[in-house]
């Protein structure tokens, strides 16, 4: 049997068609991330942030795209999301509106020090 091969825009559709779906279910996965251990911080594609002093956290986008990597001139990975964002005071990124899911435009992003 052969596995279908999934591509980011497949995993982009399929967001967007479940934002529109839900998108207050949506919007309360991408807020959401639970603690995690240094190993899954140090993965080489998953992406995790560093809370202090709560330690590290990952949320779906972050293993979505540790599935396809990270672009390695900026360490982002190739699926965002554009929407209406905030920080808490604890450093909780609160989505007020999610407008959709798309592919990472790297030209916007600094290239990471070397």
């Amino acid at each position: 049997m052969e596995l279908p091969k999934i591509t980011p825009e497949d995993a982009i559709k399929v967001l967007n068609e479940a934002l529109g779906c839900d998108h207050d279910a949506i919007k309360a996965l991408i807020e959401c991330r639970v603690s995690c251990n240094e190993e899954l911080a140090n993965h080489p594609t998953i992406q995790v942030r560093a809370y202090d002093p709560e330690g590290y956290k990952v949320g779906l986008l972050g293993i979505l795209n540790g599935l396809f990597g990270s672009d390695k001139e900026t360490g982002y990975g190739y699926i965002s999301v554009d929407g209406d964002f905030s920080m808490k005071n604890d450093g909780r990124v609160v989505a007020e509106k999610i407008n959709n899911f798309h592919l990472t435009d790297f030209s916007l992003i600094e290239k990471r020090s070397k």
